[in-house]
């Protein structure tokens, strides 16, 4: 793993990143919530298309699109949950 140099150091245990997707085909929305979040793929099929699958084939997002963009990331310490 290669942090930023600016994190380095700071205890950070988390990590967000924000993708900006263009010219989005075949959305599905099945379902959304925290478990879907949590599990994301990103593949590369024919013609150069992105296919994007967020959570699983009963609850999630599927699409396709012709490009993606890192658009911001954020690393940062999340408080730990009570016992």
């Amino acid at each position: 793993m290669n942090p930023l140099a600016e994190w380095a150091g700071k205890g950070f245990n988390s990590f967000d990143f924000y993708l900006v997707f263009a010219d989005v085909e075949g959305l599905r929305v099945t379902g959304w919530g925290p478990p879907e979040a949590g599990a994301f793929d990103l593949s590369v099929i024919g013609g150069g298309l992105f296919e994007v699958a967020l959570g699983s084939e009963e609850s999630g997002v599927t699409f396709r699109a012709s490009a993606v963009r890192l658009a911001r990331t954020r690393a940062y310490r999340r408080a730990s949950e009570a016992a």
